[in-house]
């Protein structure tokens, strides 16, 4: 379940990359506007990431979780209605925030709900997922893109919020 969630969060991630000449003529952007937004978004992850972490520590895992669950949809969301360049950068900047709490509050729940013996194997496979997205995300994003530069990010944000009901649902 947390797998999957992590799949989510990389391959709509991916999406942007290969709509950047899309984005680009659609926004009325340049080339590094858009991978300055693309980066942005890692940049506020990596910074907001301790605080992530210490959120799930102090009010609790799952809620943590949640949380960056439903902030990467609704900025996904909010990236599918971009008509400027402006809300990109608001997106992509909302999604590093509260992404952020998503991957070590991952690890965490792994960390304290399996045995030791168990944790390596789940790890393995938060991993795979993370990889597995980082794959196949520009695939789903060329082809869903291929249509409209919306669509791949309304996908995106459907499947966030699915993931995000069967985590409060079942974890």
């Amino acid at each position: 379940l947390l797998a999957m969630a992590m799949f989510v969060l990389v391959v709509d991630t991916s999406f942007m990359n290969v709509s950047i000449s899309a984005v680009v003529e659609d926004l009325n952007a340049t080339v590094s506007g858009v991978q300055s937004a693309i980066a942005l978004e890692a940049l506020v992850s990596a910074s907001f990431i301790l605080i992530g972490s210490k959120i799930g520590d102090l009010y609790g895992r799952k809620l943590a979780y949640i949380l960056g669950l439903l902030g990467y949809a609704i900025a996904m969301f909010i990236f599918g209605l971009a008509t400027r360049f402006w809300m990109l950068f608001v997106a992509r900047t909302f999604s590093g925030v509260l992404s952020s709490a998503a991957m070590p509050t991952a690890m965490a729940y792994i960390s304290d709900n399996l045995p030791e013996d168990k944790r390596g194997g789940a790890m393995g496979q938060l991993g795979a997922s993370v990889g597995l997205g980082v794959v196949l995300g520009p695939l789903l994003g060329g082809f869903l893109s291929s249509d409209s530069l919306s669509l791949p990010f309304f996908v995106g944000s459907g499947l966030a919020l699915f993931s995000l009901l069967l985590v409060f649902i079942f974890l």
